[in-house]
């Protein structure tokens, strides 16, 4: 199978060092970092929201997986997923950020920030050049 993806380095997922997580548009592959060979890939089978993944945050909860659909969380109860339906400013999430209990979410139409449950639009100070 060939590849194409954006890997996240295990010091940013908090796994253990001998894994990698790798966002690609067939899936959310595991990889082992001693060997180029996936220990396992989550696509929609598995629970995600789609199957191309743009991006991964990790938390105290759990992990937080973007797509082009929304966002799928992956915790000790299993998965569930978000969209535009939820809150989501837009379905189409490029990238996340986790600090504390903010998750936010850069969409297609701005960003959206949840501490629970999920505000749309962020405002955020306008700036002239």
């Amino acid at each position: 199978m060939v590849w194409c993806f954006d890997a996240t380095p295990p010091s940013r997922t908090g796994l253990r060092s001998e894994a990698s997580l790798s966002e690609t548009a067939n899936g959310l592959a595991v990889f082992d970092a001693s060997r180029p060979v996936e220990r396992q890939v989550l696509r929609r089978a598995q629970g995600l929201i789609a199957d191309h993944v743009t991006d991964v945050a990790i938390g105290r909860k759990g992990m937080a997986v973007a797509t082009p659909a929304g966002i799928t969380m992956i915790d000790a109860g299993g998965t569930h997923s978000v969209c535009d339906f939820h809150g989501l400013v837009n379905q189409h999430v490029y990238a996340l950020a986790e600090g504390g209990d903010q998750l936010l979410a850069g969409t297609l139409g701005g960003l959206s920030v949840s501490e629970g449950r999920w505000s749309r639009p962020a405002t955020l100070p306008s700036t002239r050049i």
